[in-house]
Order: structure tokens, then sequence, then C-alpha cells
């Protein structure tokens, strides 16, 4: 291990031939009132390179770096003898770093990274499996937290899941863990990728929308720091869903207009990110009829704007859905609250005016919200809404029902299709092969037996 003394050089002048080399820590320089900090394997040419202020001391706050770097080495990971007791060290660093709160210790993120690989590997492998694997990962070349682009987070992670071998007797339960272990690890890691690389978030949202991949369920965090690099929300906020410069997003909008596939998945879960942060910043606005009746002409304006909605600009379709959710979930308060005010009123007969999809969609929406809200089922609701004077909800409730004329909501719609080769087997095809198959799909695949008792809550 490096002494102190070679960590740390106090030179007047600077000297450059000393210190245009590689390092493999933190090195700290010192010239009069100047300070420099060199990262890992990384080379000072000129004396206004890598300049450093520290709010503490800087001896303390190199050492913390340096000590996180010998404790992610190859060399220190290849002398483990107990990887739990790995995990705890990490642990205790990690919570006594973020403690001190004068000093920023730049690479912390790195060991929090190398700290959830071991925590996802121990979680998945016996204890000395575990050490091999994590150690193999970890070997000169290969993991160290810092990743070129998305794909190569993807691909470590594809890495991991190919070192399973799986037989028969793997049940779906330890499928179903292990998946989602692996795909909270990459979440992990991707992260940690944005903040210094906040112009190519396009390549974040790419991945998401694939498919074959579940990263929307935790994609929370990743959304709340894209959108503060795009500034999308707080542009809804202000404008209430109106866009005035569409241009300002130009490198969203060709980031969905080059990903959309069927499902819009990634439209789905920026609308749903904004409507949750609008719905959480309501109090700050007014009461509910107060919001309601300030933006009345508003929400007008939004709704006829989004039927006639034939730009290319995906980002205004996102913010005038997500600002009419926000308003017309504001409107359910109200109805639940039997709020009497004028505005119900017009909000009502606003609804009820015509029969367009977009009217009908904003009643539908109304009516779950009112379920979800006052905790009751949809016959509860029924009960409830037949004698109160709500126009919007009656022409729903009294039209005649046909429960085949719909299929229940699957996860983001990607397993749409799955749902419709099941229904047609046990709807129309009484072929013993293929019902056989049905259940050898459902007893192995988790979307086939997802759709299977969908279809049965539907049928029954």
């Amino acid at each position: 291990m490096l002494s102190m003394s070679n960590q740390f050089k106090i030179v007047s002048p600077i000297n450059l031939s000393l210190v245009t080399m590689y390092f493999t820590l933190w090195y700290y320089f010192e010239e009069s009132n100047s300070f420099a900090l060199i990262p890992p394997n990384a080379t000072m040419t000129n004396e206004d390179e890598f300049t450093f202020e520290c709010n503490g001391d800087a001896w303390i706050e190199t050492n913390l770096m340096n000590l996180i770097e010998l404790l992610v080495s190859s060399t220190i990971i290849s002398r483990i003898d107990n990887i739990e007791q790995l995990i705890n060290y990490y642990n205790r660093i990690i919570q006594s770093i973020l403690s001190l709160n004068i000093y920023t210790v730049d690479n912390l993120e790195k060991l929090r990274s190398f700290a959830s690989l071991v925590r996802c590997i121990t979680a998945l492998f016996p204890a000395e499996q575990a050490k091999n694997v994590f150690e193999n990962a970890c070997s000169p070349g290969g993991f160290n937290a810092a990743f070129e682009n998305c794909n190569a987070i993807h691909e470590f992670i594809e890495y991991l899941r190919n070192l399973f071998v799986d037989s028969a007797s793997t049940t779906d339960n330890v499928l179903l863990n292990r998946h989602r272990t692996l795909l909270k690890l990459e979440i992990e890691f991707l992260k940690n990728w944005p903040p210094d690389n906040s112009e190519q978030y396009p390549e974040v949202l790419a991945l998401h929308s694939k498919p074959e991949n579940d990263l929307w369920q935790y994609s929370a965090k990743i959304l709340s720091f894209i959108d503060q690099e795009v500034e999308l929300f707080s542009t809804v906020l202000w404008k209430n869903g109106q866009l005035e410069d569409p241009d300002k997003f130009k490198l969203l909008d060709e980031c969905l207009a080059n990903i959309n596939g069927e499902t819009y998945k990634i439209e789905r879960l920026l609308v749903n990110h904004i409507h949750m942060q609008l719905m959480l910043r309501a109090n700050e606005q007014g009461t509910p009829e107060q919001i309601l009746t300030d933006n009345y002409i508003q929400f007008e304006e939004n709704v006829r704007q989004l039927q006639d909605e034939q730009s290319n600009h995906n980002s205004i379709s996102i913010s005038l859905i997500a600002w009419i959710k926000y308003y017309i979930e504001l409107y359910a308060v109200a109805l639940k609250n039997q709020c009497s005010e004028e505005i119900m009123g017009m909000i009502d007969q606003f609804l009820t005016r015509d029969e367009l999809p977009l009217s009908l969609t904003l009643k539908l929406f109304v009516i779950k919200q009112i379920c979800e809200l006052s905790s009751v089922k949809f016959d509860t609701f029924c009960e409830i809404f037949s004698n109160r004077n709500v126009v919007g909800s009656r022409t729903i409730l009294e039209k005649p029902q046909d429960q085949h004329n719909f299929i229940l909501p699957t996860p983001l719609f990607v397993c749409e299709d799955v749902f419709k080769r099941i229904s047609d087997i046990l709807a129309y095809n009484n072929d013993i092969e293929h019902l056989r198959q049905l259940i050898t799909n459902c007893t192995t695949n988790q979307t086939s037996s997802y759709c299977f008792l969908v279809w049965c809550i539907h049928y029954y």
C-alpha cells in the first residue's frame, strides 16, 4: 500500500514533469494557494487541470477517496476470505462517509455500485460460489463501475444472468426472484449513469422501451433525473400543459419518434410521472374546487388541442395528457367530496357534450379514480352515483354492458398478444393438443400464467 507521503505532493512552482504520468490512486498537489486532485489513470498536463476545492481537510478527503479505490481494486478483492464481511465493510464505510457533510468524496458512488453488485451476487449464489463470481466479475479489465454506454450496463447484467445453469427442477419463484434481483441491479447502475452523461439520456429511454425487459417497473428515479434535464414537468406545471416552445424538446421528440412501438411505453411512463408530480403539488395551488374554477378555460382548450393534435411533437401530447389527467383527477376528488359549486356542473356538461373517444376516456378515468379514492368496488360506485346529479357517470352506467367486448388491462399492454392467443384457445379451440400446450406454457411461463388468470377473471 502507498504511504501517505506518496499521496501528497507540495510543488512550487508546479513541476509538470513530475505529474505527467498515470496514477492508480488519487494524488493531491499543492502550489502556493492552488490545489489539484488527480483521478486514477488520468494525466495532468497543465496546472489548470483538476483544480480542487475542499470545504474540509484536503488530507482527509484524499485519504477517503484512496481508501475507496483500494477497497474496490481487484488486488484487494482477490484476497477476500469472507464475502459477507466485505459487504459489512462496504456498508459501514458508505454510511460513515455520508455522515461527513463537508466532504464530497467524488468516488463514493463507485463504492456504492460495488456494494450493490456484491449484495446482488450474494443474494443469488451460495457464499463460496458468490465469492468466486464477484472476484471474477471484478478481475482486471472487468467491472469497475464505469460504463461507456447503457448497452454496456445491459450486457454486464446479461453476463451475470448467463452464469446460471437451470434444470427442469428450477421453479418459477426462483426464476422470478433472480429476474427481479438482476433488474434492480441494472436500474441501480443506470441511475448512476445519466448524471455524467446527461446529453445521452435518449440511450436510457431507448433501453427502457425495449419490450423484452421490465426496466420500466423501477424507472421512477431515472425519469426524475431525465425530467430535470429536459424540464418538461416544470414547463407543464407553470404553463398548465402548454408548451410554448416545442423546439426546446427537440432531442426528446426525436428520441421518442425513434423508439416508439405499439405500446408507447416511454410516453405512458412520462405522462404518469408528470401527472404524479402535479398531484403531489396540488395543495400548493389551492383547493380542488379553486383549481378547477381557475383553470376551466384552460382545460377546455387543452382537451380540444389534444383531440386535434397532429404535430410530430410527442412532448406536446405528453404535456397535454398529463395536465388533463391532473385536472380530471381533481374533479374526481371534488365529486367524492360531494362538492356542489357551479364549476362541477360546467365540467359535467362539457364531458357529456359529445361522445368522442377522448370524452369517454375521461369519464372512465373519473369513475376509476373515485372507486380508488373511496376504496369501493364498481358495483358500490353504481349504487352511490345512481341517484347523484352527475350526467357524465350515468351516461356510462346506463349503457348496456357486454363483458366480452373488452380486454382487461395488462402491464402497459405488453402481454396483449399472449392474452388474445390464450383467449382464442379457451373460447374457440377444442383441440386437446392446444389445451395441453397451454397448460405447459402456464406452468413454465409467468406471462402465460398471468394472462390465463386475467382471462378467468374476465370470463367469470
